[in-house]
């Protein structure tokens, strides 16, 4: 098989403009309790909100909830009704469901030997968010869920640290061993495939901890998941061999989600700051979300990274943070 693979992405008609949980907290706290914000924070996400608020209900830009709820424990009613008002209902699948559409397509092209990946909009939403906003404008109300936490919120609280320390544990490692970026990447592009490999060994040789026996089931379940698919496509049923070769081609490192995901790791592993708290939560949003994006507004050392890497190039994406409020203008000003 050549390796030259083309990864082409149909973005909506209606441009799609995504927001960090942080930036709707603070949307949230702007419209409750305004002084606790500084004036020159409080005036830009006014201004943020006005934007969005305006024209999204001229029908002119969508701005979906994609899961950033699952960050949000405090004020979570609140927070939810922020986004509620600028989204009008219209969310995206889940996240795992984004990556593992991009990879069943890829891999579909690998066994086919085709050079072109195909990626559409509409691969992120449950509907066709074009016709969910008409909808949603035509009518006199529309509804919205409230959803409580996956697993609840005592689970993220205890997990949370745990992935933390074990992360910054390697990145100190990293740092004191002078491991480069490109010597990290390297090692992310197979990372997420042998992580489920051994989550999987572990739990069916019984090597795992008690409490990592969920997150071990997990790993096999989704394991499983990926061969029964990967199968399904190989007609000479190579198995685990067939889709590490897979994972080892452009096919697979082609795809917006592993080329973001592990760039951004390869980032915060190698970085001498320490991993905060949010960052994989960010990796995740930023990797599947923001190719499909037309504006996507992330904190300050987010922006600045993808547009050094030139990520906004690459994806066609308008990338700032809320002190690049004349972009931001300017983004509106165009529609």
């Amino acid at each position: 098989m050549g390796n030259k693979i083309e990864v082409k992405i149909e973005k909506c008609p209606i441009p799609i403009v995504w927001l960090d949980t942080s930036i709707i907290t603070n949307l949230s706290i702007c419209k409750s309790n305004p002084d606790k914000l500084q004036k020159v924070t409080h005036d830009r996400l006014s201004r943020i909100y006005e934007l969005i608020y305006t024209y999204g209900r001229a029908g002119k830009i969508i701005c979906p909830l994609a899961e950033q709820e699952q960050e949000v424990w405090i004020g979570r009613d609140d927070w939810l009704n922020t986004i509620n008002e600028l989204s009008l209902g219209i969310e995206c699948i889940c996240l795992k469901e984004i990556e593992d559409n991009q990879i069943h397509k890829a891999m579909k092209a690998y066994v086919e030997d085709k050079k072109v990946i195909e990626l559409n909009y509409s691969d992120v939403f449950y509907e066709d968010p074009v016709d969910e906003l008409k909808e949603a404008l035509s009518q006199p109300f529309y509804v919205t869920l409230n959803y409580d936490i996956i697993f609840g919120a005592e689970y993220h609280r205890n997990k949370n640290p745990k992935l933390l320390n074990e992360l910054n544990l390697k990145r100190e490692n990293n740092v004191k061993n002078r491991v480069t970026f490109d010597q990290q990447l390297r090692s992310e592009i197979m990372g997420d495939i042998n992580s489920l490999i051994k989550m999987a060994q572990d739990f069916f040789t019984g090597k795992t901890k008690e409490e990592d026996n969920f997150n071990a089931f997990w790993g096999a379940v989704n394991l499983s998941g990926i061969l029964n698919y990967w199968n399904s496509l190989d007609s000479k049923k190579h198995g685990i061999k067939g889709l590490l070769s897979f994972y080892k081609s452009e096919y697979y490192s082609s795809l917006p989600f592993p080329d973001l995901t592990c760039s951004l790791f390869a980032k915060i592993m190698t970085d001498p700051q320490p991993i905060r708290s949010g960052d994989p939560m960010d990796i995740k949003h930023i990797s599947t979300l923001m190719p499909f994006s037309d504006l996507f507004i992330t904190d300050n050392a987010w922006s600045k990274f993808l547009n050094k890497k030139k990520y906004d190039q690459k994806y066609r994406t308008d990338i700032c943070y809320i002190g690049d409020m004349g972009e931001i203008e300017q983004f509106f000003q165009k529609l």
